[in-house]
């Protein structure tokens, strides 16, 4: 659901959704991805860069740690 509501734009509610998440159960790389996606996109720098730095220390050879690369590459 939280990708959903990021997909169309409702960043509030997809929040509300990660976060529901990632209380029930152990976050993925997939689930901090996202969640560096709609924290970006709500202009919550200091928490997208935690998200961030989780996947990256967490899930470091997943492709999901590749995306995040290359979104910042092309963010620079």
């Amino acid at each position: 659901m939280a990708d959903l509501e990021f997909r169309l734009n409702q960043n509030m509610q997809a929040r509300a959704f990660l976060e529901r998440f990632m209380a029930a159960t152990q976050e993925t790389a997939g689930s901090l991805l996202l969640g560096v996606r709609i924290e970006t996109a709500l202009g919550n720098r200091s928490v997208a860069a935690d998200y961030a730095r989780r996947l990256r220390n967490d899930f470091t050879t997943s492709d999901e740690a590749r995306v995040l690369t290359e979104l910042e590459s092309t963010n620079r």
